[in-house]
């Protein structure tokens, strides 16, 4: 994360990686399409924290970067100004508007509005966290339980093949998971050139009707049944293994019925009616004081009205009204809006370039170290001591 940025995106990522300069055993199930993604990987929270986040309104994955906030809110203050010009020019003394009926309008929809958004917002980042820690966040550790438990059982140079395509399938249901999403799941071409997919793979991908990163899961599964059958691993540690597989399938699963199972459209439309009705409240309440405040001013200059700032004061606070409330509401509105589907290339969607690495490189370490093991813990277990080089 650069010292002038408040996040770290997707590229910064890379560049961090690159400069580490850290092999790839497999290189052929690195991760591919990052150069089109910019998502934001982490933040600083320091910064977050205190008024230097008022310095950079913009960056990367503000809300302030929304154009459909800031013309809806152009809206809003042309009805707000429609409004005042109507009462200014129609009403003999617009000074003398009672403007207490909006007013006590406008409270009362204050009042109840923040509860009921607030459920609404609270229900949608469980969706997202759901989808973050039960979907994603599954896939990604059952994968790693059967690369620590494949590694560890199956340690000889004449399984890593079998760890190399155990890796590239977890790897598969997770990127699949994304494409799915995205609805480019059709074309796997740049899969397939990369090498993360075979032709023959491939072939079988596209006869699918649905449900491929479930689908990924049978032939891991294939796999382990042969490990078993073949007397690699015991029967305990195969009932083991197909428990995480049936996990890493659910986790696919949960995903797809999150992103296939809106929030119910009655609901949704009802919170977002509320949320504008309440605005054009607010602009309507607004423009009656705005007009009084402008008569107030006029009589005033007339030498009819007490000399005073009441005026000056109250229009300020309004026209900070018709910004600042309209922004919170339409800004958690929006954003409610993008982590419904948070599978997506903006800003704030999952990082998938960066998942995959970390998931990429702590698998490989797996396999690594089981490759290598210390002197004393082969004295431990009785094993001859032999360091053996790093899969290629």
């Amino acid at each position: 994360m650069s010292s002038s940025s408040l996040t770290c995106t997707v590229d910064e990522d890379f560049a961090n990686r690159r400069a580490f300069k850290k092999a790839k055993s497999y290189s052929d199930v690195s991760v591919v399409g990052h150069e089109k993604e910019h998502q934001i990987v982490r933040y600083d929270m320091n910064v977050l924290g205190d008024l230097r986040v008022l310095v950079q309104p913009w960056g990367v994955g503000s809300i302030f970067q929304s154009g459909r906030i800031w013309w809806q809110i152009f809206v809003y203050v042309l009805v707000a100004a429609i409004v005042a010009a109507a009462f200014f020019f129609l009403i003999p003394d617009p000074a003398k508007i009672d403007a207490a009926s909006a007013k006590e309008l406008s409270t009362y929809f204050n009042m109840i509005l923040p509860f009921l958004f607030g459920i609404y917002l609270n229900n949608m980042f469980q969706r997202w966290w759901a989808m973050r820690t039960e979907g994603i966040g599954m896939i990604n550790n059952s994968v790693n339980n059967l690369s620590v438990i494949l590694s560890s059982q199956c340690s000889g140079k004449q399984f890593v093949e079998a760890q190399h395509v155990m890796l590239r399938y977890g790897l598969l249901s997770h990127e699949l998971t994304f494409r799915i999403a995205r609805g480019t799941d059709g074309d796997l071409t740049d899969m397939l050139n990369s090498g993360a997919l075979t032709q023959e793979e491939n072939n079988v991908l596209k006869e699918l009707a649905g449900g491929k990163a479930q689908a990924i899961w049978v032939w891991i599964q294939m796999l382990w049944d042969g490990l078993y059958k073949k007397g690699h691993i015991p029967s305990q540690v195969h009932l083991v293994a197909l428990g995480h597989i049936a996990n890493g399938r659910q986790a696919a699963k949960i995903i797809r019925t999150y992103l296939n199972t809106q929030m119910p459209f009655a609901y949704t439309h009802l919170m977002a009616c509320l949320v504008h009705i309440n605005l054009f409240v607010l602009a309507l309440q607004a423009g009656i004081v705005i007009a009084k405040c402008i008569g107030k001013l006029q009589n005033r200059a007339a030498g009819q009205e007490v000399t005073d700032i009441q005026a000056e004061v109250v229009l300020i606070t309004q026209l900070l009204y018709l910004g600042l409330i309209p922004l919170i509401y339409l800004g958690f509105l929006e954003f409610s809006n993008e982590i419904a589907d948070p599978f997506g290339v903006d800003a704030n969607d999952f990082p998938r370039p960066a998942l995959h690495n970390v998931m990429h490189d702590e698998n490989e370490s797996f396999f690594k170290m089981a490759a290598a093991m210390p002197e004393a813990l082969g004295e431990i277990l009785n094993i001859p001591h032999e360091v053996s080089e790093s899969p290629v």
